[in-house]
């Protein structure tokens, strides 16, 4: 009861931020690998006290999008007084897994090292493919082969040692948790015809942008969160939000249902929520549930 007082009184002061504010952005690069430099666009709320900090990680099958992706929420959490860095990462059909991961976590180090230092906390926000990739690099922040992109410094690139990727908390946008059952799904749904897809589903594409990532089947099943949690490889466990829509043709209702009670076995701190009536990528604009989901978004990030 005490711990739920001291959230709710947290809440309450967050929540004083509400009220709009102005906000700054900005264009930087925070890492490279390889010759390829790695941009964000950082959203800097105009206010004295930080607040949190989240990373964004835009979704598109593994294999497109932009850190501009998700610009209507992001921009509605900075008027909420949380400063977010949209970032871009590799992806297919250029590189393959764990490419992205390791960009992610240099993000988590590049806020840690270059930004503010007094972030009330630090976590990732990630949307479809990109829901999957936040929980993955999450999970395993510091995994040997997330420590192999280097972070922009005052000395140029270099590899920073000694700084943690582990964040405070997760939140998950329509995730697809399980590769490997969206593949085969995906697959299934490609040959029943094009008159079945419904509107924003094109899941030959999915198919084939799931498969360029990853590379083969063995690896999209080492890639699933379920699968991480049941065979205790997770080295850390941060507080995870859930987000899906009820109408999801993209990620079925069924494949986070698996994830809320994998990580629910693991002993996490999770929420999920269903959101009756609309569909994959609701909250990236205006609709009839966006607002409600965006002030969950803020609330949870509240702590």
């Amino acid at each position: 009861m005490q711990e739920f007082w001291q959230r709710f009184v947290l809440c309450c002061q967050f929540r004083k931020l509400v009220e709009p504010v102005t906000v700054s952005e900005r264009q930087l690069v925070y890492g490279r690998a390889g010759e390829v430099e790695l941009e964000g666009l950082l959203y800097v709320p105009d206010q004295h006290d930080p607040g949190p900090l989240v990373i964004d990680v835009h979704g598109g099958a593994w294999a497109s999008g932009h850190y501009k992706s998700d610009r209507f929420y992001n921009r509605r959490l900075a008027e909420a007084g949380i400063t977010v860095l949209a970032i871009n990462f590799r992806h297919a059909p250029e590189f393959q897994h764990p490419a992205a991961p390791a960009d992610i976590a240099a993000a988590v180090r590049y806020a840690r090292t270059r930004l503010r230092s007094d972030f009330s906390s630090i976590g990732l926000v990630g949307s479809s493919s990109g829901g999957h990739l936040a929980l993955y690099t999450g999970l395993l922040p510091d995994h040997a082969a997330h420590q192999t992109t280097a972070i922009e410094s005052a000395s140029g690139y270099t590899l920073p040692e000694g700084v943690s990727a582990e964040v405070d908390f997760v939140v998950g946008l329509w995730p697809v948790s399980v590769p490997l059952a969206r593949y085969h799904y995906a697959v299934a749904r490609a040959h029943q015809g094009r008159d079945t897809w419904g509107p924003n589903f094109a899941p030959d594409r999915l198919a084939s942008s799931t498969l360029a990532y990853f590379g083969s089947h063995e690896a999209m099943d080492k890639a699933s969160i379920p699968g991480i949690l049941a065979r205790g490889e997770h080295s850390h466990l941060p507080r995870i939000l859930l987000v899906q829509p009820e109408l999801d043709l993209n990620v079925p209702v069924f494949i986070n249902q698996q994830l809320h009670g994998a990580l629910i076995e693991a002993g996490a701190d999770v929420t999920c929520k269903l959101y009756p009536g609309v569909a994959h990528g609701f909250a990236q604009g205006p609709g009839p549930k966006t607002d409600e989901c965006i002030d969950d978004l803020i609330r949870f990030i509240a702590g």
